[in-house]
C-alpha cells in the first residue's frame, strides 16, 4: 500500500491570504493513481520548520509531495529546506540556468541576479522540466523513498504534475491500482441516525464509508480501490444497494447532486411548479436570495404570515409551499406548510438562530420538505 503526503508551503496559506487548490488538485490525482493520502499540511517559509516537516513526512510515506516556495526571492525556501532534510549542498546546475535564461528572453527580458537561484538544487536531486514558468522543480529519490518538489502556482504544478510526475510515480512505485468514490447524498436524516444505521459498513476496509456531516444533510462516502475502474464500480455497487436498503426515504442523490437541483427535477418532471411564500420576521435572514425568478422554483416574500386559509395567487400549475420564520430567546422556528386539493401539511422545526449556518439549515430543511411532499404527489399518497 502506497502512502503519501502533501505540504503546502506559503506563509500566504497559514494567513488566509490565498486558497489552497493545490491539496484538492492532488489529492484527487493521487486516488485516481492508487495512492492513499494520508495527510496534507500548510506550513510557512522557514526552510528549518519546512525541513523538519519533510523529515517527518518522509518517515511515515513513501511520497511526500510539496508545493510552493520554488520562486527566486529570499522568501522561496523549498530548494534550501529539502536539501537541511537530506543534510546535503547545494549545486548549481548551468544548464537550467541556460533555460531559465532563455525563458527570459523570449519574453523579451533578462533575469536578474536572484533569478540563478532557481538554478541551485540539492545535490541528491534531479530537475525536473517545467513547460510554463521559470521555476524548475525537482525530486529526490532515496531509501524506496521520492520527494516531490512543485511549484506553487496552479498552472505550473498541474502541468508538471500531469506531465512528468505521474509518469515518474507509476515507474518508480509501480502502481497499477486506483481509488474510486461515489457519494450519497440523504437529506432530513441527522449524521448520528445514519450512523447507527450504516454502523457495520463503516467498518470495512475496501471499500471503506464514511461520513461528511452539512446544515441539513449528510454526505456517505464509498471509497474503494482496486485494480480497474471497472472492479472498483462492482465493489462500490455492493455496498450503495446495502445503504440504499436502509436509507432509501432520505436518499436525494449521488455524487454532484444538490438538493435545489433534485427539487427543480422533480417538479419538472410532473410537469409543474413551486412557488414558496416566504414570512420572515428575522430581518438580516434571506432564504434563496439566487433564486427568486426561476419558473420552476420561485421564492417570493410575504409581509405578514401564512395561513393555510390565505388565498394566495398561483400559476395554474403550481405548487403552493409557504413557510413562516420566528425567533425568540436565540432560538428560531421554522413553520413549514404544503396545500393542495388533496391534502395539506404542516411542520415545525426550531433551530440555534445565532448558528452562523442558520440560512443554509433553513434552506434544506425547507427543500427536503418539498422533495418529500413532491415524492408523496409522485406516489399518490
Amino acid at each position: 500500500m502506497t502512502q503519501a503526503e502533501i505540504i503546502t508551503i506559503g506563509t500566504e496559506l497559514l494567513l488566509g491570504e490565498i486558497l489552497d487548490t493545490n491539496t484538492r488538485y492532488l489529492a484527487r490525482q493521487l486516488r485516481h493513481l492508487g495512492v492513499d493520502l494520508f495527510r496534507a499540511t500548510s506550513i510557512g517559509d522557514n526552510p528549518l520548520r519546512i525541513a523538519e516537516m519533510i523529515r517527518e513526512s518522509l518517515s511515515r510515506a513513501e511520497i511526500v509531495i510539496t508545493t510552493g516556495g520554488l520562486g527566486p526571492t529570499i522568501d522561496d525556501p523549498t530548494r534550501n529546506a529539502a536539501a537541511i532534510a537530506f543534510n546535503v549542498e547545494m549545486d548549481f546546475h548551468a544548464d537550467l540556468w541556460k533555460e531559465i535564461y532563455r525563458k527570459f528572453q523570449v519574453r523579451g527580458a533578462i533575469p536578474s541576479d536572484n533569478n540563478q537561484k532557481q538554478a541551485f538544487l540539492p545535490a541528491n536531486a534531479v530537475a525536473i522540466h517545467n513547460p510554463v514558468g521559470t521555476a524548475p522543480a525537482f525530486y529526490i529519490a532515496e531509501q524506496k523513498k521520492l520527494l516531490v518538489c512543485l511549484p506553487g502556482v496552479p498552472a505550473e504544478m498541474e502541468t508538471i504534475f500531469h506531465y512528468e510526475v505521474i509518469p515518474l510515480l507509476r515507474g518508480y512505485f509501480e502502481l497499477h491500482q486506483l481509488i474510486k468514490t461515489r457519494v450519497i447524498r440523504t437529506s432530513g436524516i441527522g449524521e448520528s441516525v445514519v450512523d447507527a444505521r450504516i454502523a457495520d459498513l463503516e467498518t470495512s476496509s475496501n471499500p471503506t464509508v464514511g461520513l461528511s456531516a452539512h446544515p441539513g444533510c449528510v454526505d456517505i462516502r464509498i471509497t474503494a480501490k482496486a485494480n480497474s475502474s471497472q472492479e472498483a464500480d462492482r465493489m462500490i455497487d455492493v455496498v450503495e444497494q446495502k445503504i440504499i436498503s436502509l436509507l432509501q426515504p432520505h436518499i436525494y442523490g449521488f455524487d454532484q447532486d444538490t438538493l435545489l437541483e433534485k427539487v427543480i427535477e422533480l417538479a419538472a418532471k410532473h410537469g409543474t411548479s413551486i412557488t414558496l411564500f416566504v414570512f420572515c420576521a428575522i430581518n438580516e435572514l434571506v432564504l434563496f436570495p439566487n433564486h427568486t425568478n426561476n419558473n420552476v422554483f420561485e421564492v417570493k416574500k410575504l409581509d405578514r404570515p401564512y395561513t393555510p386559509q390565505q388565498e394566495l395567487k398561483l400559476e395554474s400549475r403550481a405548487l403552493l409551499f409557504a413557510v413562516n420564520i420566528y425567533y425568540q430567546d436565540d432560538i428560531a422556528t421554522l413553520v413549514m406548510f404544503f396545500t393542495s386539493p388533496q391534502k395539506h401539511a404542516e411542520v415545525k422545526k426550531l433551530f440555534n438562530n445565532a448558528s452562523p449556518q442558520l440560512q443554509k439549515w433553513m434552506e434544506n430543511t425547507c427543500l427536503d420538505f418539498i422533495r418529500r411532499k413532491l415524492s408523496e404527489v409522485e406516489n399518490g399518497e
